[in-house]
């Protein structure tokens, strides 16, 4: 997976006074070696014996495997590129109302595509290409909604 650079930065600042120790590898297994101590077996064949995994998580992503998005593809006919959705600015896929966030947005959100910060950008990216925000205006530095002006304060008329 990716982290925000500031949080790889404090990682490593740890790393090197030795607090912690960053391993990127494929976790095969993890077995408890005895009380409050953990044997984690890596995907190079490491054993690693630690008191604590934190933040064990992450994917290697191999292109579409999604049969929908092939089968959406073959049907409408949408771009591809190594096995992932060609998108617009605004996620939106091909000429047809497909919009695509997560990690099939790869090639346009890039590394974080698919963590929450991704999925944050993805959403603002779709919401404005959708419209979602034509009903708002821009009020110094705040955006508000123009239609609040008739909103009725007073409720004697209900």
């Amino acid at each position: 997976g990716s982290i925000p650079k500031d949080y790889m930065d404090r990682l490593r600042a740890a790393e090197t006074a030795g607090q912690l120790k960053i391993v990127v590898d494929e976790v095969k297994c993890c077995d408890e070696a005895h009380e409050g101590c953990l044997c984690v077996h890596l995907g190079d064949g490491r054993i690693v014996h630690t008191t604590r995994v934190v933040l064990a998580t992450g994917s290697k992503l191999h292109g579409v495997s999604s049969s929908l998005c092939n089968d959406l593809a073959d049907q409408f006919s949408l771009p591809m590129a190594g096995g992932f959705p060609v998108l617009s600015d605004g996620l939106k896929w091909g000429s047809q109302n497909f919009y695509v966030t997560g990690a099939l947005a790869l090639l346009q959100l890039g590394p974080d595509a698919s963590n929450l910060m991704g999925a944050r950008r993805g959403a603002q990216l779709c919401a404005t290409e959708l419209g979602t925000h034509d009903d708002l205006h821009h009020q110094g530095s705040v955006y508000s909604n123009r239609y609040n002006t008739l909103e009725m304060v007073d409720s004697d008329f209900f």
